[in-house]
């Protein structure tokens, strides 16, 4: 038994080690750890033969003693394991270089989603201001245009239009601010691209823009907003047709730090999806999860996907029939959709890691990776990892041509990766 014991604790130590910077993971030391005790542990039971029977006397009649400190000890260090993952180096990345194969373009904040127009070749992006819990206060952010020819940023103006494509009872005016999240885009029967955009400021809401590209100067102008139920917290939104949609609810919008942690440790359920049917808001079914984020819907096919942020996996529901498939993916961000494949964010490391990023970088290089997924398998294809890069935390990728375009919700840079 001690033999066998200690070639187990061999074949852990070699998991755990299989892989370059294995000592930069969390989960790989402590199972190196492990694997080293449970060698100790073999070796002893076979040096010790029967004198092994006069410990066990010992342990039993201190059991409590004994066995409460030890379950301690193994329970901190799940909890760890849970909350930690990265151990490695998180490089200053402040300066506008770009390094390994990601190229970075800066002169945004925040680009937290994206959409894009093919004939003009721009890239039309929310920059997020900030929410509760990680902000004190939901901060106003802005919109702006990313010409993929030129690598320019172009600032969008704001104009205001007609109300005629919201709720009668919901107003904006030139004074109004904004804080854009997700955002998503649909051609009008008029052929005009409608723009939504889940809003937190002033107050919690879905809005709309008529989005103009036929002068020089791109602009946006709001067509209208619909005010959110009492206890909703919106993060994305997809639109079925002009008039309906789907909209992620995160969280309770009172959530602490502490309960935010809490929940993300034992992944349980925050929130669900919304489906807005041109009249109210309705509970999409089976649709309860940690964090929902990212909200897809593919017309063609009556397919929902939603991504999971805290509960690690993407959903897929097939609406006509009321089936729904799922896969697992590390704190997965907002989805989009390019030749029958999802393309989507995953972060590479667990909630404790990248509170510091929060508190004191605009932009941090913690690991994270761009996945594409078969859309009606959700099976992986291909994933793209990295870290200590020019770029980090990202939220969404678009793929267009042969290059994948990435924004970030704490940054002033997107990224440019080349497909391969």
């Amino acid at each position: 038994m001690g033999i066998g014991i200690a070639l187990f604790g061999i074949f852990i130590i070699y998991i755990s080690t299989n892989q370059a910077d294995w000592n930069e993971v969390m989960w790989r030391l402590t199972t190196l750890i492990l694997g080293l005790l449970l060698i100790l542990r073999g070796i002893l039971m076979s040096l010790l033969g029967d004198k092994l029977y006069k410990l066990l006397d010992v342990f039993e009649r201190h059991y409590y003693k004994l066995t409460i400190p030890i379950s301690v000890i193994l329970i901190s260090i799940s909890a760890l394991v849970i909350s930690r993952d990265y151990l490695g180096e998180i490089p200053n990345i402040e300066e506008c270089v770009s390094t390994g194969e990601i190229e970075i373009v800066c002169g945004v904040s925040n680009p937290e989603d994206m959409v894009y127009f093919e004939k003009e070749h721009l890239i039309l992006m929310s920059e997020f201001g900030g929410i509760k819990p990680y902000s004190p206060d939901n901060i106003s952010g802005s919109f702006k245009f990313y010409n993929i020819n030129t690598n320019k940023f172009i600032n969008s103006n704001i104009e205001y239009g007609a109300n005629d494509w919201g709720s009668k009872n919901c107003f904006r005016d030139k004074n109004s601010s904004f804080g854009p999240h997700g955002i998503d885009l649909v051609k009008r029967d008029d052929d005009i691209y409608q723009l939504g955009v889940v809003n937190h400021v002033p107050n919690e809401s879905i809005e709309f823009f008529e989005v103009d590209l036929s002068k020089l100067e791109p602009k946006l102008i709001w067509r209208g907003c619909i005010d959110a139920p009492e206890t909703a917290y919106f993060n994305d939104i997809s639109f079925k047709n002009q008039d309906e949609f789907f909209v992620t609810h995160m969280y309770s919008r009172s959530i602490s730090i502490p309960k935010w942690m809490l929940a993300s440790l034992l992944k349980s359920n925050t929130g669900y999806v919304y489906y807005w049917n041109s009249k109210d808001f309705q509970k999409v079914n089976k649709s309860d999860g940690g964090q929902p984020n990212g909200v897809l819907y593919d017309k063609d096919k009556d397919i929902l996907y939603v991504a999971y942020n805290q509960s690690d996996e993407i959903r897929r529901f097939n609406i006509s029939k009321g089936e729904v498939d799922s896969n697992f993916i590390q704190s997965p961000d907002n989805i989009t959709l390019k030749d029958g494949q999802l393309i989507l964010t995953a972060l590479d490391f667990q909630p404790l890691d990248g509170l510091s990023c929060l508190e004191t970088n605009k932009n941090c290089s913690l690991p994270f990776s761009i996945i594409k997924m078969d859309a009606d398998s959700l099976e992986i294809l291909k994933k793209y990892s990295y870290k200590k890069t020019s770029f980090g935390l990202p939220t969404v990728a678009l793929l267009i041509e042969n290059k994948i375009f990435v924004g970030s919700f704490h940054s002033d840079r997107i990224a440019l990766i080349q497909e391969r």
